[in-house]
């Protein structure tokens, strides 16, 4: 063909993905009715007269014909599986007795699957997923009149515009065809309105199959944590130049040969100074042998994304100052632990008394207690003064400044999953959280010795609330100084 015809082809090849199962092949026997279950679920719970709309997301391009790599959008993903662009779910319920499914998908495109690879049909789709129907998306009568007579029927409409500009503009254009973009409007229910966090709520409770992927995930990249610093070690002795960046990718060579899709977000590694960025991820600093390297890093297995944090001495060797703020933090982070294991003891015991008294036992208490601990923490390193009291500290905010995030977040598909909902939640079976406090000392801190400043890090753990235990499924990953140090030595 005519070169211009060509570039166009090439130019079309990364506009569309293929509609794929993002689950391993292994798994997908077990899925279909995985996805009917939680597509039964949410109809049960929209109320009638709602439509309930997931988009996925566009594609990116990093240059005019070269794509990023297609994350696909969380939510559809957990309702069908899908993760290629271009599609959207849609589910509408008109009555308790009536809630139907569809589900807009590209066509078979022959010519296109030869740069895109094989696409499945709509019947495998509908099979796989568990929809209701299957209607292509690039057909504009069947999209026009099913949302013409769904927005007329919907009395209200769970939608994130944001997801996809071109889609909504799509819908919105089809709305102001039929003379209705007010009734559009006049129905979306806002994402803060409780009604919109449906599939959020779904979410956050695991079922068994989802736990076995969250703690093949967090044994992989624990895996891959240990022997990135062993292999740091081995790196010390030979001294080699080693940039923060060439760790990075040593954790994640050493996941995905052991089995995982993707990293779950880029690696944060921080030497020296740099470790109190929070999230530094240019990887750009040459890492010097006196330093303290700090990695958050973690993978997806099937969709499930695992979130550890740890450091260890370039050396080999904690200096005494990295010791101590390393034993500090880790401290803090086995009192946390030992909180929530004593929580889950009073829930059990509650539940089994009928006694409902485990409303305080979440994120945000978890939190509280932590900034506690940090706070006791900083005054026994003398960064604090030991004439104010922990409490006045506390109320005055200044642990901020050392402390900056939150203890910990709801993991899942997402590595900050659910992030709309309420951290107040109380912890039940199911739920996944991160454990994660930190302190981290600036190099130009006034209060802080010299020896301590430029120093900062944060322990970080996934926790599984599976079966009335509380599972550290991460804890595998080297975590006392000892263990780094016989790691790398």
């Amino acid at each position: 063909p005519p070169l211009s015809i060509r570039f166009k082809r090439i130019f079309d090849s990364f506009k569309s993905t293929n509609t794929y199962s993002f689950y391993s092949t292994s798994s997908q026997s077990s899925l279909t009715n995985e996805f009917r279950n939680r597509l039964n679920a949410l109809k049960n719970s929209l109320p009638t007269n709602t439509l309930a709309v997931f988009p996925s997301y566009p594609t990116r391009h990093m240059s005019k014909d070269i794509p990023y790599l297609y994350y696909p959008q969380t939510d559809l993903f957990y309702l069908t599986g899908i993760t290629s662009p271009n599609s959207v779910l849609t589910l509408f319920k008109a009555s308790d007795a009536a809630c139907f499914s569809v589900l807009f998908s590209p066509p078979r495109d022959y010519e296109q699957e030869l740069w895109d690879g094989e696409r499945l049909s709509f019947d495998d789709i509908q099979q796989q997923c568990g929809v209701d129907q299957v209607l292509s998306i690039d057909s504009k009568s069947a999209f026009e009149q099913q949302f013409q007579n769904l927005i007329l029927s919907a009395n209200s409409i769970i939608f994130d515009p944001r997801i996809d500009s071109n889609f909504t503009s799509r819908l919105v254009s089809t709305a102001n065809h039929y003379n209705l973009v007010d009734k559009l409007q006049s129905s979306m229910i806002s994402q803060f309105d409780d009604r919109s966090r449906i599939v959020d709520r779904m979410r956050m409770i695991k079922s068994s199959f989802e736990r076995q992927k969250l703690i093949q995930s967090a044994k992989i990249m624990s895996e891959s944590i240990n022997e990135t610093i062993q292999w740091c070690g081995s790196n010390a002795v030979n001294q080699y130049p080693l940039y923060e960046r060439t760790i990075a990718s040593k954790l994640q060579f050493e996941s995905s040969r052991r089995g995982s899709n993707c990293m779950a977000f880029p690696s944060v590694v921080a030497s020296g100074k740099r470790a109190c960025t929070l999230h530094a991820i240019d990887g750009s600093s040459l890492v010097n042998p006196s330093d303290l390297v700090f990695i958050d890093t973690g993978c997806q297995v099937d969709g499930y994304c695992s979130d550890i944090s740890r450091a260890f001495p370039a050396s080999g060797k904690f200096t005494p100052a990295q010791r101590d703020v390393y034993q500090l933090v880790l401290e803090i982070h086995l009192k946390l632990l030992s909180k929530l294991q004593e929580w889950n003891r009073n829930m059990i015991h509650n539940s089994n008394e009928s006694v409902h008294s485990s409303s305080d036992y979440h994120l945000d208490e978890l939190h509280r207690y932590s900034v506690r601990l940090i706070v006791e923490g900083l005054k026994d390193l003398n960064v604090f003064s030991n004439e104010e009291s922990v409490d006045s500290l506390m109320n005055s905010g200044q642990y901020r400044k050392y402390y900056p995030h939150a203890v910990g977040h709801y993991l899942g598909l997402d590595v900050h999953d659910t992030h709309l909902m309420s951290k107040s939640i109380p912890f039940c079976d199911g739920m996944a959280i991160t454990v994660e406090p930190g302190i981290y000392i600036r190099s130009d801190d006034e209060y802080a010795s010299k020896e301590l400043r430029g120093i900062g890090l944060r322990i970080e753990d996934d926790i599984l609330f599976d079966e009335n235990q509380v599972r550290n499924i991460s804890e595998s990953a080297a975590r006392t100084p000892d263990e780094i140090e016989a790691l790398m030595n």
